[in-house]
């Protein structure tokens, strides 16, 4: 879902800088059809979400109930991609937003009206997925109270599937409001991509303390375990300014780590994952996100989103004529990104993750019983999860090829150095690849 979310965001941005700076005709018309149009993914989802809560208080098997609400949901992530570029492009959104209500310049306002058909649809069918939950909960306790508000479970969608994005998006936006407001020319600058960059590196070293805020997170408690997971920070010589428990009603379980530097370095562990596992398997998770400090995974994780976004504005600056002509630039941006973002980003993030898993089971004995304790720890998230062993995601391999991975690295070592020498010349390729988009943003300079 956020790298749907990540998408459509892009596709705005994209769609709206190369949209005409002009009212659209007949703009009652098409604001009452992209009205509708973001209407109607709502209503499918008021359709999907009384066909399943019905389905699960009539006592239907949950493997039958579940693989249709799997298969309704992505109906509706298909019909909210459609809504969005049929109100972005077919009906000229951004049009009516800039020209027709005359919002051109307007603080923020215009950037946060353009990502409205983007972000109100999904947000307003999180509340009616509530429903399905609220079933759920009262199914499994026999109570009739919900176990959170529907303002909590909007909240908890918006903090974990929005934050990590919108927050950094409109920062940016805010910043470029503001140069633009101080200096009005500053765009045709030569070296305005680079300072752009420059501003995006400064976010990112301190979105983990902002992180911390958007998410709902607190200290980890006093106690044995918190005295060992810092003991084992330390032991590691990964230093971390706290360990954070992150609250999602036991819906997520799961651990991460955020921050570049020391002092904005924090670990966060879910509520569900301390609820559910062993403090031996969470030592053993926490070793993997030690692993992602160790090897400079945060930095190559940058450098990887940093790459082709250099590329890009390379490109830009030196054939901006052929790149970004008005008739096809709301294609090329989207399209270029998505499929770096499959192709080769997610491909390259769960390198990291075997990486990080390595590193976890102390790679000069992988047949340890830390390698044991480790994959058992991945199985018990595996069946917490649903049981889907066998399917990736976009930034982690699934855990059957994780475990299996560990497991043919430990009968031979020489594969695990040749794993290693392969991820070096990836990074080094990452690394080339900014220096040369940087390179011909200062040459067009």
């Amino acid at each position: 879902m956020q790298l749907l979310m990540m998408l459509a965001v892009v596709a705005a941005v994209a769609i709206s800088d190369s949209a005409p700076r002009q009212p659209i005709t007949d703009g009652p018309l098409y604001l009452m059809l992209a009205l509708a149009c973001m209407t109607a993914v709502p209503l499918f989802a008021v359709a999907v979400a009384h066909v399943t809560v019905s389905q699960i208080r009539s006592g239907v098997e949950r493997q039958h109930w579940l693989r249709r609400f799997t298969r309704l949901r992505t109906a509706h992530t298909i019909l909210w991609s459609a809504s969005i570029a049929a109100v972005l492009y077919g009906f000229g959104w951004p049009q009516i937003v800039r020209c027709n209500w005359q919002l051109e310049g307007l603080f923020l306002a215009e950037d946060l009206l353009i990502l409205f058909p983007v972000v109100i649809p999904m947000l307003l069918s999180w509340a009616v997925f509530y429903e399905v939950d609220r079933a759920l909960a009262v199914a499994h306790s026999g109570s009739g109270q919900p176990l959170e508000s529907r303002a909590s479970y909007v909240a908890m969608y918006v903090r974990h599937d929005l934050g990590l994005l919108l927050v950094p998006v409109i920062s940016l936006f805010a910043l470029q409001d503001t140069i633009r407001w101080i200096a009005p020319r500053f765009d045709q600058q030569g070296y305005a991509p680079v300072v752009y960059l420059s501003m995006l590196a400064v976010l990112m070293v301190f979105f983990p303390l902002v992180l911390s805020r958007i998410w709902d997170t607190q200290p980890l408690p006093e106690g044995p375990l918190r005295r060992r997971l810092f003991a084992t920070c330390r032991g590691e010589r990964a230093p971390v300014r706290d360990i954070l428990v992150w609250h999602t009603g036991d819906r997520i379980v799961n651990a991460a780590v955020a921050g570049f530097v020391r002092r904005w370095r924090y670990i966060f562990l879910t509520d569900g994952l301390l609820r559910f596992l062993t403090h031996d398997q969470i030592e053993a998770i926490t070793a993997h996100e030690i692993g992602h400090i160790r090897h400079r995974h945060l930095w190559l994780r940058m450098l990887a989103i940093a790459a082709p976004v250099a590329v890009l504005f390379g490109a830009g600056a030196q054939f901006a004529d052929v790149m970004f002509n008005n008739s096809w630039q709301w294609i090329v941006c989207p399209v270029a990104i998505g499929l770096y973002a499959i192709a080769i980003f997610g491909p390259y993030s769960r390198q990291l993750e075997h990486q990080a898993d390595l590193f976890a089971c102390s790679e000069d004995s992988l047949e340890s019983d830390i390698t044991v304790r480790y994959c058992a720890a991945l199985e018990r998230l595996s069946s917490l999860a649903g049981g889907k062993r066998e399917k990736s995601t976009w930034l982690h391999p699934s855990t059957a090829r994780r475990v299996a991975l560990l497991r043919r690295l430990g009968d031979d070592p020489a594969l695990v150095r040749r794993f290693h020498h392969r991820l070096r010349w990836l990074n080094r390729l990452l690394l080339g690849s900014s220096a040369v988009g940087l390179l011909l943003v200062l040459i067009a300079g």
